[in-house]
């Protein structure tokens, strides 16, 4: 089936950076479930953008759900884009998806929605997840559960860094090193300035989660200076690269 391109005129709908974030790791032409849409602007820019064939978007609450048929209605998108009422993937019905999205909301909801019997009717071909908090134990609690790490995204919006990440079905998950658990294996691999950002950040809360559980020496003060040296050894590494390129020939 054909991709739908944009439509040259009508509408535009432009979104955060961190939604956008999001819809840059969805596979084009994929048939989209958007759990925990809020307003549905996610699932209507994928389609109106020609991403997405299709999308249905699931919220819990009817609030959200009436402003996504709203903003559904606004765009013109109403054979292609479904607002449904109801409490996460229980809301979709099996093969009429190829990937689900779940973003803006914390780690431990995110594990929640996708836990392996909601899953199974659906068989999703891809996740892709944007965790506002626990990023660390999503990664971990997914490779466990059989995905691995496909591709991830880095953006700051309001003063936060937020991570998106696409999974994939694995038939044997990779085991990941701390490093990447904390920091992403992909993000390390590209490095740049927005994440040397993220390290700056990350390496300023963590610092005053070290000095707080100093206070109360054993295993997780331990484990917090740990990963704090990890941050330490990946800012320097980054840090420098960066210099050496200002330097240049």
């Amino acid at each position: 089936m054909a991709t739908p391109a944009r439509p040259k005129s009508g509408p535009r709908l432009e979104l955060s950076a961190r939604l956008q974030s999001v819809a840059e790791l969805v596979p084009r032409g994929a048939r989209v479930a958007d759990v925990c849409a809020d307003h549905g602007l996610l699932p209507c820019a994928l389609v109106l953008d020609g991403v997405a064939r299709r999308a249905v978007a699931v919220d819990v609450a009817e609030a959200p759900c009436r402003e996504a048929r709203a903003n559904v209605a606004r765009f013109a998108l109403g054979d292609r884009v479904e607002v449904r009422r109801g409490d996460g993937l229980g809301a979709l019905n099996p093969g009429e998806v190829d990937g689900v999205i779940v973003s803006g909301v914390g780690g431990r909801i995110v594990l929640e929605i996708l836990g392996e019997r909601s899953l199974a009717h659906l068989a999703p071909a891809w996740l892709v997840v944007q965790a506002n908090k626990k990023v660390p134990d999503v990664r971990v609690g997914l490779i466990k559960r059989g995905w691995a790490i496909a591709d991830e995204r880095l953006c700051e919006e309001g003063g936060r860094y937020y991570t998106a990440i696409r999974f994939e079905r694995a038939a044997t998950p990779p085991r990941l090193k701390r490093a990447d658990v904390l920091l992403g294996p992909t993000l390390r691999r590209r490095g740049g300035p927005l994440f040397i950002g993220f390290l700056e950040h990350t390496r300023e809360w963590m610092s005053e989660k070290v000095t707080g559980l100093a206070r109360a020496p054993g295993p997780a003060a331990d484990a917090a200076a740990t990963d704090l040296e990890l941050v330490d050894l990946e800012l320097a590494k980054w840090t420098a690269a960066a210099a050496a390129t200002k330097g240049g020939p």
